[in-house]
């Protein structure tokens, strides 16, 4: 049995649309806070690259690019989406100063995502698999937003949530 295809790849170019994508980054950035598993980093590239997000941040995390589990999830991705390593939380007070901070973190505080307004440009918290984001970035966050839950469990996939919240609010721009 043969499957019709109703797709059509109409991007162009690899050279043009390369420029597009860098002309065009939103004004979303990922900011992984402790992030560990190879494979969600490589989903989270994966989502930053399909949602053309201006910037990956790694903060806490244990990154290393050549893991193949890494390089297998993020499909080549990593290549092609701005990313930086920072060292210190003196790094994410330079970004604080010009973007507004939103953590993705159940929290007493916390709003569902759906009701958050963003501003631009804008920083999403993703936090540790284990622990969620960091003490010192809450404090540093100008709002939490988390995703309702209706099963038992209480938590979710980092990057599943990270992608639910991330497609919504680029709906915003």
């Amino acid at each position: 049995m043969n499957r019709q295809l109703t797709y059509k790849d109409e991007r162009g170019d690899f050279e043009q649309r390369w420029d597009f994508v860098q002309k065009n980054r939103r004004p979303l950035s990922l900011l992984l806070d402790g992030l560990e598993d190879p494979r969600n980093i490589g989903s989270l590239f994966r989502l930053a690259d399909s949602a053309n997000l201006a910037h990956v941040y790694f903060y806490n995390c244990s990154i290393q690019p050549t893991d193949k589990r890494l390089k297998r999830t993020a499909r080549s991705t990593q290549k092609y989406v701005n990313s930086s390593i920072i060292h210190d939380i003196t790094a994410i007070h330079e970004l604080k100063n010009t973007h507004q901070f939103i953590a993705l973190e159940i929290t007493s505080d916390s709003i569902p995502y759906t009701e958050c307004q963003i501003e631009s440009p804008t920083i999403l918290i993703i936090g540790k698999e284990s622990h969620g984001v960091s003490e010192a970035l809450l404090a540093l966050s100008d709002k939490a937003v988390h995703i309702p839950m209706y099963g038992i469990n209480t938590s979710m996939n980092v990057a599943v949530a990270s992608a639910i919240t991330t497609f919504h609010f680029i709906q915003q721009f």
